[in-house]
């Protein structure tokens, strides 16, 4: 085993991408941050000034990451978890992706859509408490408490108690975010690319 060079890369410019294409769309369309009643991340992916970055930051996101998971040999417990950890985290960004573009269409794809957003955040929560514990560090447990509190966030605007949504999803998905890119620097692979 050595200190992985090629796959922490891949996590980090999956990540990058999430959040500079977001920002971009951000930038473009700051209307849905600043409203009294904000909408979530995925209004951006549904207006045509926003589409491109929208579609560009979940699909890079996905991409990077499913080559990264790639590089972790599934043969090595000390690595086995984050790989199909990283698998299971692509499927949910494409899936949100695709939901996204459907979501207006019908009540029943609205649900799918809820379903996939509440999957995914789930996900993100599980997956940075299991990275925190793993790596231990002061920064970390910051990561993880920026995670949780837009976890709140985002759950207290879904039972209708705020309406915060896109803070609440903005802030799960920075540390979610940053925790990752900590952990693929903190994990030793053999490196195959």
């Amino acid at each position: 085993m050595q200190k992985n060079t090629h796959s922490a890369t891949l996590i980090i410019l999956g990540q990058l991408s999430l959040l500079f294409f977001l920002s971009i769309s951000v930038a473009l369309h700051p209307g849905f941050v600043f409203k009294s009643d904000e909408g979530g991340i995925s209004n951006y992916g549904i207006h045509l000034k926003t589409a491109l970055p929208y579609t560009l930051a979940f699909t890079l996101c996905a991409f990077f990451t499913l080559q990264a998971a790639h590089l972790y040999p599934r043969t090595e417990r000390s690595t086995r978890h984050l790989r199909y950890m990283l698998y299971a985290y692509s499927c949910l960004v494409l899936l949100t992706l695709l939901s996204t573009y459907i979501y207006k269409v019908s009540y029943a794809f609205k649900q799918v859509h809820v379903v996939v957003g509440v999957t995914t955040m789930s996900f993100e929560l599980l997956a940075s408490v299991w990275m925190s514990i793993r790596l231990r560090s002061s920064w970390d447990l910051l990561f993880l408490a920026v995670q949780l509190t837009g976890f709140v966030l985002a759950g207290l605007t879904f039972l209708g108690t705020l309406h915060v949504l896109f803070l609440g999803q903005a802030l799960a998905t920075l540390g979610f975010a940053l925790l990752l890119m900590h952990t693929g620097l903190r994990t030793p692979t053999r490196d195959r690319g």
